[in-house]
């Protein structure tokens, strides 16, 4: 589906001809939070499904700042990004052919990089805009981040073709999601939309889960983070 196609079936949920009450700019902005809620309901199960790469380069220091980059760096933070961050999915270090020579294990707080553990490994931390190692790297660093949506909800007009995501299928959880915000903002309920939001949810983990990838869901993950296991 496309942003004309999910503004119309939102239009049939509400049910709103009132044009001065409910304006397009509003169900425009209810469309993009209710997409920032379905990209952050596929993430948390299938962060890959959005997931992009780049590389930065450490000149032999500690930290990256994503807002304030050396010129030509990776801007995805701050008044400046050119594409914003929602989440750093992993950190890497690449051979020169591009290939993963290993992974980072992440930490919530730097302050654990002072235990003696990091004396056989390096370990990454987001923090505030800066991504933050707990050894200086020299060279090229893999940055695996899933951004924020960037879908222009405006382009509705008959004729606007504007592209969402490969997740077609599930598009309609957009407008039920949009259509919550118009229930908040009647001070009414409507216990059919909420049921349908519900089940269609359900079918979104199932699927992203398990039918994009159909064995993923027979694997477990083995976890190699461990006191030594860098």
């Amino acid at each position: 589906m496309n942003v004309t196609q999910v503004f119309n079936q939102l239009n049939r949920f509400i049910d709103e001809a009132d044009s001065t009450y409910v304006t397009d700019s509003d169900r425009e902005e209810w469309l993009e939070m209710g997409y920032n809620e379905f990209r952050g309901h596929v993430v948390g199960v299938a962060p890959e499904i959005y997931m992009k790469n780049a590389t930065i380069t450490m000149d032999n220091s500690l930290s990256y700042d994503f807002a304030n980059p050396p010129a030509g760096g990776l801007a995805l933070l701050g008044a400046n990004a050119t594409e914003r961050l929602y989440r750093i999915y992993r950190v890497s270090i690449p051979n020169t052919d591009g290939s993963i020579n290993r992974y980072l294990p992440a930490f919530a707080n730097p302050a654990i990089f002072s235990n003696i553990k990091f004396s056989y490994g390096t370990g990454w931390t987001l923090t505030g805009t800066r991504l933050v190692l707990s050894g200086p790297a020299q060279g090229t660093v893999r940055i695996d981040y899933v951004p924020m949506g960037s879908v222009d909800w405006t382009k509705h007009a008959p004729g606007d073709n504007e592209f969402i995501d490969d997740l077609t299928p599930f598009h309609s959880l957009i407008a039920l999601l949009a259509a919550q915000y118009y229930q908040v903002a009647d001070a009414a309920a409507n216990s059919v939309l909420d049921r349908q939001l519900t089940m269609r949810l359900k079918q979104l983990d199932e699927y992203v889960s398990q039918e994009r990838t159909p064995t993923g869901a027979h694997y477990v993950e083995e976890r190699t983070d461990d006191w030594f296991g860098f």
